[in-house]
């Protein structure tokens, strides 16, 4: 599916320390080992590092490991992992880390989850990207964006039907964003479903005037529509609105390709 938005190479840290549910015994031996340690300072710091010198903060995250750190200190560790760009090793340790929040905490397990999935998806494990966004949205059904991550990488994989699913479940919660439209339309557009994948695309646009996606979108729909002119427009405005951009190069490529028929 063309014209689709791809997650940032980054995952954030939860709120704290105490939000990641320590388990008692990890916690009580860190307090037996360490007992004027704060581990939310800890926390803080080695998530800090993680992302800034992922080298040290793997040997921290290790040492307070084997100190009792508990999920805290396997969040920071996976976060390092993937600064490192070992996606796969920081997808697992995030997926187990998921799987052992509190039932108390669906929120923080949603947001451990949609990290594992970027991380999986970025391993080129899209299968299992997708099977983490099922957990999360089984705990969070009316989230409109894990609903747009799913549509986005099952587009990825060409099931653009269950996409085209989750994408109308989107609009209908997210009504006013733009990503919707666009993905909606690139998805309908692999479906032969020309005339409604224009109004999508159309009504982004009302949304985000001049988004070179939402253009780079339409002029892939005109082409199809045998409108040639309208679709050379549309790439050369991408081109002029975005140069050097991912939608620029796809734009260009579009009209060289054009120019040769």
């Amino acid at each position: 599916m063309n014209a689709v938005r791809k997650p940032g190479a980054t995952i954030g840290a939860v709120a704290s320390c105490a939000g990641l549910a320590i388990a008692l015994s990890a916690g009580a031996a860190a307090a037996q080992s360490a007992p004027a340690l704060d581990p939310e300072a800890l926390y803080e710091r080695c998530m800090g590092l993680a992302r800034q010198a992922p080298e040290e903060a793997v040997a921290i995250a290790d040492a307070w490991a084997l100190a009792g750190g508990g999920n805290p200190a396997e969040h920071c560790m996976a976060t390092a992992l993937f600064t490192l760009g070992d996606y796969a090793a920081s997808a697992g340790r995030l997926d187990r880390l998921a799987a052992r929040v509190e039932p108390s905490q669906p929120d923080l397990a949603v947001e451990l989850l949609l990290q594992a999935s970027t991380a999986y998806g970025l391993s080129g494990q899209d299968g299992d990207a997708v099977a983490t966004l099922d957990r999360a949205i089984v705990l969070r059904p009316d989230d409109g964006q894990l609903l747009l991550e799913r549509a986005r990488l099952l587009g990825q994989r060409g099931e653009f039907p269950a996409a085209l699913a989750d994408l109308d479940r989107a609009q209908e919660l997210m009504p006013q964003n733009p990503d919707v439209y666009l993905l909606r339309a690139a998805a309908r557009r692999r479906l032969g479903a020309f005339d409604l994948a224009l109004s999508d695309v159309e009504t982004g646009l009302s949304l985000d005037p001049g988004s070179p996606d939402l253009l780079l979108e339409r002029g892939n729909i005109r082409r199809l529509l045998r409108d040639p002119e309208g679709a050379r427009a549309d790439w050369r405005s991408v081109i002029d609105a975005a140069p050097g951009s991912a939608a620029a190069r796809a734009a260009e490529t579009n009209l060289s390709r054009l120019n040769l028929n």
